[in-house]
Parts: structure tokens; sequence; C-alpha cells
């Protein structure tokens, strides 16, 4: 089951994190749209950024790269998504 975790920034805002494990299933950017969505929704609602997932030191401003409005097969790839922008729309 995923983790979820909130952390309170210095200002009051709250970063909300969540970290998948394998029994949440498969995350890939290729599987078939509806079953990720769902999955997506049980972890966490909302818009998610995504990754071609490469282990290695390249890191992406989540901001670039929201899943809505783009082909994933153009998701750039990398080791991490940063981001300084609260509740991306």
């Amino acid at each position: 089951m995923s983790v979820h975790k909130e952390i309170v920034r210095s200002d009051g805002s709250i970063i909300e994190l969540a970290f998948t494990e394998r029994s949440d299933g498969d995350f890939h950017i290729d599987a078939a749209v509806g079953p990720l969505q769902d999955r997506r929704e049980r972890v966490m609602a909302g818009t998610w950024a995504v990754v071609r997932q490469v282990h290695g030191a390249d890191v992406v401003d989540a901001a670039e790269f929201v899943d809505i409005g783009y082909d994933p097969a153009d998701a750039p790839a990398a080791d991490a998504l940063i981001t300084n922008v609260a509740e991306q729309p």
C-alpha cells in the first residue's frame, strides 16, 4: 500500500507526497490509460507530472511536464522531478 506524508513548510503551506510500492500496481506511463488513471487516483487524486524514469542524475521541473494535454511518449527521461510551484493546475 502506498505511503502518504505531509510536510508543513515554514510559511504554513503543505507539501503532499505519496510513495508507491509494488502492490500498488504498474505506474509505467505506457500502461493502458484507464487502468493507469484508476491506480493514480487510488494513490493520490489530482494532476500528476511524469517522466520516463532512468537511473541517473537528470532532474526536470515537474511544472513543465504535467500529464494533461501531452503525449506520454514525449515525457522526458529523468531520475527525479522537482518544482517550486504549489498546486500546479
